[in-house]
């Protein structure tokens, strides 16, 4: 508290109380040393003081966590940055130029959906928050090479030629094995190739595919008889029975063409 002199005595005097002005703008409020800048031609110590942000998706609030998760923060085809294009069925985000390729290869493949201009059904918002790009492309991409792989840069032709090798000839998914949006509409878990290729192994129990044999698997296996095998052959051919000769062939007949048949010739006798 400050002090003044007043009739000799010194007494307190109160410090003057500093209120908030806030003033109300269609797009904005003003407030008393609450934000970063300053607006122009306002009193000193007033600030501009922005309004909460709105919802980063308002067609599709239930997105929200999908488009945050990091595994889905690039395109599953070009890995451009900040998909806002879907493949609903597929269970991905891709990017503007992706989402034409995909919407070539026709509903049967693929259904693309924007992100935050179509309102999307229940069942779609499941899928992509069940799969996601990351396990999407452990099928997909299971078997592809570095250099073969999408860029953003890349052209539109490039990209649709890529998409549809890649989703409708399956060039480089796993053999034998099932799409993850199958598996999910299976009722299993779409994350066993991902889960595969984090951990190096190939258990796929939850997905119920059969599991390739590795080659030393597929080399046969000798196993060394027991004493019991090897009595086995020596009981079976003493309990055979005995092989019966053959009978003998019986003598042929000349054929004579013209007048039947003759009786076969008499033996002939060595002249002594």
């Amino acid at each position: 508290l400050a002090q003044e002199l007043h009739g000799g005595a010194l007494r307190p005097v109160p410090k003057p109380v500093r209120q908030k002005l806030r003033i109300r703008y269609p797009s904005f409020s003003v407030a008393e040393g609450s934000s970063i800048f300053a607006q122009p031609g306002l009193a000193p110590g007033l600030c501009l003081e922005s309004d909460p942000m709105p919802p980063k998706n308002q067609v599709n609030p239930d997105l929200d966590p999908v488009l945050a998760n990091p595994v889905n923060r690039t395109c599953a085809d070009c890995e451009a940055k900040a998909p806002r294009w879907a493949s609903v069925n597929l269970g991905i985000l891709v990017c503007l130029d992706c989402s034409g390729a995909h919407r070539n290869l026709g509903t049967h493949i693929s259904v693309v959906k924007s992100v935050t201009l179509d309102k999307w059904q229940p069942k779609w918002v499941q899928t992509v928050s069940k799969i996601g790009n990351e396990s999407s492309n452990a099928f997909y991409d299971a078997r592809i090479d570095s250099s073969e792989k999408l860029k953003e840069q890349d052209s539109l032709e490039k990209k649709a030629i890529f998409v549809r090798k890649k989703y409708d000839n399956k060039a480089w998914c796993l053999r034998n094995a099932t799409a993850p949006h199958e598996l999910l509409a299976q009722g299993r878990s779409p994350h066993v190739y991902a889960e595969e290729k984090k951990s190096g192994g190939r258990d796929r129990s939850d997905s119920g595919e059969r599991r390739p044999r590795d080659r030393e698997d597929r080399r046969p296996r000798r196993r060394t008889p027991s004493p019991e095998d090897r009595r086995r052959p020596a009981a079976k051919a003493a309990a055979a029975p005995a092989p019966v000769p053959a009978p003998a062939p019986a003598p042929k007949s000349n054929v004579d063409l013209l007048g039947g048949f003759d009786e076969a010739p008499p033996p002939a006798v060595d002249a002594a």
